[in-house]
């Protein structure tokens, strides 16, 4: 089998591991900007709190973000990850202190909801599906 693997660092210092020839994620690290894009856009957002040292937050990218099933259920998201060390305060308005953690907006910017801590890729499914019923 031929595997590829991929790392880059992504603005704002969050790293960003695939394997598998996967094409990465449309992570953005504007947090503003992805907001107003969303809203304008009507799309939700995906708001992932990581670091760069953080090792369940590569297992998500290896494991989580590379799987064909989360890639359709993220693909109405504008996503957006963020490093917890830079944005503490806005980390800290939903009560987050650990990566990974998450935050899914709808289109007008509401919270949906929030969850502290990595997930396999049906566990992320689930909460994606979940989020979509509290519009």
């Amino acid at each position: 089998m031929n595997r590829c693997v991929h790392l880059g660092l992504l603005l704002g210092g969050c790293l960003a591991v695939t394997s598998g020839c996967t094409k990465p994620l449309p992570w953005r690290s504007d947090w503003k900007v992805a907001m107003a894009e969303a809203r304008r856009d009507r799309q939700p957002t995906l708001l992932m709190f990581a670091a760069a040292t953080c090792p369940r937050c590569w297992h998500m990218d290896r494991e989580v973000f590379t799987s064909e099933r989360v890639r359709e259920e993220l693909a109405p998201y504008q996503l957006v990850r963020l490093d917890l060390l830079m944005h503490r305060e806005l980390a800290k308005g939903y009560d987050f202190t650990g990566t990974p953690s998450f935050v899914v907006f709808n289109a007008a910017g509401r919270v949906l909801a929030t969850h502290p801590g990595a997930m396999d890729a049906p566990a992320l499914v689930r909460f994606l599906q979940r989020s979509r019923l509290n519009r």
